[in-house]
């Protein structure tokens, strides 16, 4: 199996896409049903997804006994929890994409919540943009590759739903009004019961073959609150009482023999330290070069250079700002280079797009530069989920292979600038993601009915439906 993970099930065969949802989800799953009867099968697939789920607060909680559903569901006989490793930027959008899809953002496209396309700039936190993030993705979901072997899938989520047999309502305005007077409880709840009604309704021998579930109020209470803080350990005590409901339903379905349920919980980022400073950045380069377009992400900043700027002025706009205390480190792509600076070291990395990796249509070779320059050498070539140190550690961990394939997806960046942890370039929240820091990389990981390779590194988030292979491949 290609990648770095390997997920042994214990036992069965596996299995699920395409429709839309204007109700009851339980109901258009039915509909879909006699549409188009599903092949008979004996497994569930679930994958529960806590948006901005943070591994060392999963981890207090469980170790205090205030998450008793998940610890009796997930961990029992085995209290460990493993990790996984979301995608640069960390951000929901291109770490979904890149799960739902099975591929690293340079593949999917999605490379961030917010992209350019010719003259046309998308912003997926809006849902008018919904059906071209669907549209795009389409033919690459596990949904829609599932759906062509006769199974069937339900998608709970607002936003990624192309593929999938029946979903929920992109347009659902109470669950719109509650976000907008930060009732995320209700969105959240809401959601996990139109499962446990779909699970419900539903025999078990007939429930779709792969469900993806994804709660979103952890996340949107965080950026409020600021990580570590008692509101959002409150908040993800409540979703472990809502799932408590919905395991036993899953239980029952076991215990009776009926069905066989493997449930991944798992998230697609963590979170930066507590906003303390904003550094108006995007506004100062604004007003010093106006040509250049500018997309902030709050943790950091995308800038599109206008074409006719020569490299040697593009470096130096970034060496200007990459002086700042509080900005982190600054990378540019020219042609087949990616140059990465920070205050203590600089690097560049060259792209050979003639060699085909596992998962990447490129190879890279990383070069120190400063502060202490490697001797030149004939450059050595590695696939980015197999580089070796120092290029595998290099700023952050796996930043370098995860940098490299953002600047390798269709109209990326001319360049990015990060800031320090801590420090946001768009004011009005305390809690931000996006960046490389291994609280924001690094996401739990959490198995029923399954097991992980614990020899070898986090897998990557592309890759935790690999197990899935034999069935949702082409």
């Amino acid at each position: 199996m290609a990648g770095f993970i390997r997920i042994f099930i214990l036992s069965a065969t596996l299995f699920s896409v395409a429709c839309v949802s204007r109700h009851e989800v339980a109901d258009d799953y039915r509909l879909a049903l006699a549409r188009e009867p599903k092949i008979a099968t004996e497994r569930t697939v679930i994958f529960f997804l806590i948006d901005g789920l943070p591994a060392k607060m999963l981890e207090q909680q469980l170790a205090q006994g205030h998450l008793p559903g998940l610890q009796a569901y997930f961990l029992k006989g085995n209290p460990i929890v493993a990790y996984a490793r979301t995608v640069f930027p960390s951000l929901t959008f291109p770490a979904i994409a890149s799960l739902l899809s099975e591929e690293p953002v340079d593949k999917h496209g999605i490379y961030s919540n917010e992209t350019v396309q010719g003259s046309e700039t998308l912003n997926f936190e809006d849902v008018s943009s919904y059906p071209s993030l669907n549209a795009r993705l389409k033919s690459r979901t596990i949904f829609t590759r599932l759906h062509a072997k006769g199974l069937r899938s339900v998608s709970f989520d607002y936003a990624f739903q192309a593929g999938a047999d029946a979903h929920t309502n992109a347009l659902d305005l109470d669950a719109a009004l509650a976000v907008s007077d930060k009732n995320y409880k209700y969105v959240d709840l809401k959601t996990m019961a139109s499962l446990n009604l779909l699970l419900k309704k539903t025999a078990s021998s007939a429930w779709p073959d792969f469900i993806f579930v994804h709660l979103i109020g952890l996340d949107l209470i965080t950026h409020d609150k600021g990580p570590e803080n008692s509101a959002v350990e409150e908040y993800l005590q409540d979703l472990d009482a809502g799932l408590t409901k919905v395991f036993a339903t899953l239980n029952k379905a076991e215990q009776r023999g009926s069905r066989q349920v493997v449930a991944l919980l798992s998230s697609d980022h963590g979170f930066d330290d507590k906003i303390t400073r904003h550094l108006k950045l995007s506004e100062a380069i604004h007003e010093a070069a106006a040509e250049v377009q500018i997309i902030n992400q709050g943790r950091y900043l995308e800038l599109y250079f206008p074409k006719r700027w020569s490299e040697a002025k593009r470096l130096e706009l970034l060496q200007s700002v990459s002086a700042k205390p509080d900005v982190d480190l600054v990378a540019l792509r020219s042609r087949s280079t990616l140059r990465i600076q920070s205050h203590t070291q600089t690097a560049e990395v060259y792209f050979n797009e003639t060699m085909v990796c596992d998962s990447s249509n490129f190879a890279v070779s990383y070069r120190l530069l400063e502060p202490a320059p490697l001797l030149a050498s004939n450059p050595r070539w590695d696939c980015p989920e197999k580089l070796s140190e120092p290029a595998a550690s290099a700023f952050y961990p796996y930043f370098v292979a995860n940098v490299s394939r953002y600047f390798s997806a269709a109209s990326h960046p001319d360049a990015v600038i990060l800031g320090q942890p801590g420090v946001t370039f768009k004011g009005g929240l305390l809690g931000q993601h996006g960046g490389p820091t291994p609280q924001e990389l690094f996401v739990p990981l959490l198995l029923h009915n399954a097991l992980i390779d614990s020899k070898g590194p986090p897998p990557a988030i592309w890759q935790l439906l690999n197990f899935m292979s034999p069935f949702s491949s082409p």
